[in-house]
């Protein structure tokens, strides 16, 4: 008896966690959109309202997003593919989407007895991405109006609402960082990560287009841009590249 129940409550531990896994630092669609299987390609996915994704930018026009979701067992052959009209849910049951052709989802992270929770792959048009789910824009108005000197106050709504991890780091740096998918490794890279120094921000960087007023900004090579305030020591700089280099072994 006390086998099952500590498998009850382990089970809806991971239920849990795999519900704020799926909203934490995603953009949402605010209406019905098409997941295709390639740019310009087929539809195989029809995505409800407000369904919360991962991305990463293709080009001007299109992203590539990760979409985590529950699919009966039923509705697939052994447990591999989805039918086609399958029903896609999150954590609380509620439709995320429908399958529109019979698909194979990139890989199974989690099952139970009745359901496999399924990450898949597939391009979206940006016009179908909540332009409020998106941070990069929501962290650029606020860097439009903000001064060199700003302090972790000013960023605090915006840290919170898209659920940036903290990280208290040596001495009195911290570092805030959200992440977003390597469709390559099928992992997690870092997205923006903001760099504080005795509460004072010193550097975000970036993969993303961000805009700035007040402070530097700088590109580091293909993937990274860095934003800096310039005031700070050579010691402090290394130190904030330190903190960069240790998130992106990491992730």
């Amino acid at each position: 008896m006390l086998n099952k129940r500590n498998s009850y409550y382990h089970f809806l531990l991971i239920f849990a966690f795999l519900f704020v896994c799926q909203k934490a630092n995603a953009e949402r669609n605010p209406g019905h959109c098409s997941l295709k299987d390639a740019v310009n390609g087929r539809n195989f996915l029809e995505l409800n309202p407000n369904t919360y994704f991962e991305s990463v930018d293709v080009n001007v026009s299109w992203a590539r997003v990760a979409v985590k979701a529950w699919v009966k067992k039923r509705n697939m052959y052994d447990d591999v593919q989805i039918y086609r009209n399958a029903k896609l849910r999150d954590s609380s049951g509620k439709v995320l989407a429908t399958a529109t052709i019979d698909f194979t989802p990139t890989k199974s992270i989690y099952e139970n007895d009745s359901q496999v929770y399924v990450m898949i792959y597939g391009y979206l048009e940006k016009d179908c991405i909540d332009a409020l789910s998106i941070p990069e824009l929501e962290l650029s108005k606020i860097l439009l109006q903000t001064q060199k000197n700003a302090k972790i106050d000013t960023f605090q709504l915006f840290l919170n609402h898209f659920g940036f991890k903290k990280f208290y780091e040596e001495n009195d740096y911290v570092s805030y960082l959200i992440t977003e998918p390597d469709f390559i490794s099928q992992s997690e890279t870092p997205r923006i990560l903001m760099v504080f120094y005795k509460n004072e921000l010193i550097a975000i960087f970036h993969t993303r287009s961000i805009k700035v007023k007040i402070y530097d900004s700088i590109e580091m090579g293909k993937q990274y841009k860095l934003i800096f305030n310039s005031k700070f020591t050579e010691h402090t700089k290394n130190q904030m590249l330190k903190i960069f280099r240790s998130k992106v072994e990491k992730y």
